[in-house]
């Protein structure tokens, strides 16, 4: 099960301009409170963000888009290390 970022147990936490793509989920938030994110993109993700017991979730400014499947679309940082650490993971097996 591909997870773009993962948070467990959290407080304060502020996601921005993420991009995702090519998961089964984007954003996987549990047990966690005052959790922001402003401007993800989601491109071929089955959930975007998926939430259990959190407190204070806001979400503003997602796109979930097929144009975005253009040659325009790019990763921010944080989802390019996501990627690049999921690719680790999965070639050790």
């Amino acid at each position: 099960m591909s997870i773009g970022i993962k948070l467990d147990n959290c407080r304060d936490v502020t996601i921005i301009d993420g991009g995702f793509s090519n998961l089964k989920t984007g954003i996987d938030i549990s047990n966690s409170d005052d959790v922001q994110i402003t401007g993800a993109k989601f491109l071929n993700v089955n959930t975007g963000v998926k939430a259990r017991q959190v407190r204070g979730l806001k979400a503003s400014n997602c796109t979930d888009d097929v144009s975005q499947a253009n040659t325009s679309f790019r990763l921010s940082a944080i989802a390019h290390i996501v990627r690049w650490y999921i690719g680790y993971l999965n070639s050790k097996g």
